[in-house]
């Protein structure tokens, strides 16, 4: 087991935890939800692995989270780097979730961030990503 610091995620934000019981209730434990769970994965990788095939294969398969519970766990992320990858990577994955969320509620921060290495700068959310991840206007 690894543990990481809270990287801007507060431990407290509804929505974040579920219990986990095995099949004999031996043990039980509480676990991140999968909303939490993608933005805790974000915060903990590096800006050079951002958009790797892992991650983003990872985000093409998360059509059953939350929208209500994603923005929630966005506005209280206190992370501005978590929440601009992790819009950019839904919107670049196209589920309908991504259509629910409010992004203009959330704080992002101000200016530009650099997401990648000689990538191109997303006008909507002001941050530099790979040309591939850019907003088609």
């Amino acid at each position: 087991m690894v543990l990481h610091s809270e990287k801007g995620l507060p431990v407290q934000l509804p929505g974040s935890f579920t219990d986990y019981a095995t099949d004999s209730r031996a043990f039980s434990l509480q676990v991140s939800t999968p909303e939490r769970a993608v933005l805790e994965w974000i915060a903990v990788t590096p800006n050079e692995l951002l958009f790797n095939s892992e991650l983003v294969d990872t985000f093409g398969g998360l059509n059953t989270l939350r929208p209500r519970r994603l923005q929630a766990l966005l506005e209280g992320c206190r992370s501005v780097r978590t929440k601009r990858a992790f819009l950019v990577l839904a919107r670049h994955a196209g589920h309908a979730w991504y259509g629910r969320l409010e992004p203009r509620r959330l704080d992002l921060g101000k200016g530009k961030r650099q997401l990648c290495q000689g990538g191109k700068l997303d006008r909507e959310y002001h941050v530099t990503v790979p040309e591939a991840f850019l907003h088609a206007d």
